[in-house]
């Protein structure tokens, strides 16, 4: 019994330290995005999910990577950290965080691929990257998906 709790413990505390860290990699890569573009003051707001700035020089290209930089920095940093995954470390929150960080940010890929089609058939909400994304770049969204 003991292991099982344990184990609950360790995959909620995974879960929620993963919805965390994804959130702050989301909004750094829209930040990112906005240094790049010569943004200044930048604020990041983990609780809001919000990154905010003054200024910067931004056109539909860079726009567009903004809204998309956002799903993608996270995507490519946990991507890439499988590559120093070793199947051989026996530590249950080792395991853990490569399989829940891992999941979220692989789940947060099917946005960008089940809303650009449903965007045919339907409007989206317009606070969401993807639906951003799609405004700005005008991309089809047979594309984008």
């Amino acid at each position: 019994m003991a292991y099982k709790l344990k184990f609950a413990f360790a995959a909620f505390g995974m879960a929620f330290a993963s919805l965390v860290m994804y959130v702050l990699l989301h909004e750094s890569g829209h930040a990112l995005v906005g240094v790049l573009c010569g943004a200044s003051n930048i604020r990041i707001s983990i609780i809001s999910a919000h990154t905010s700035w003054c200024g910067g020089s931004f056109n539909a290209i860079t726009d567009s990577l903004c809204h998309a930089a956002g799903s993608a920095l996270p995507v490519c940093i946990s991507w890439g950290a499988m590559i120093f995954y070793s199947k051989s470390r026996k530590s249950l929150v080792y395991q853990m965080t490569y399989v829940v960080f891992f999941a979220v940010t692989t789940v947060s890929v099917l946005s960008w691929v089940f809303l650009p089609v449903y965007s045919m058939y339907a409007p989206l909400p317009q606070t969401d990257d993807v639906t951003k994304f799609l405004n700005t770049s005008g991309i089809s969204p047979v594309l984008v998906s």
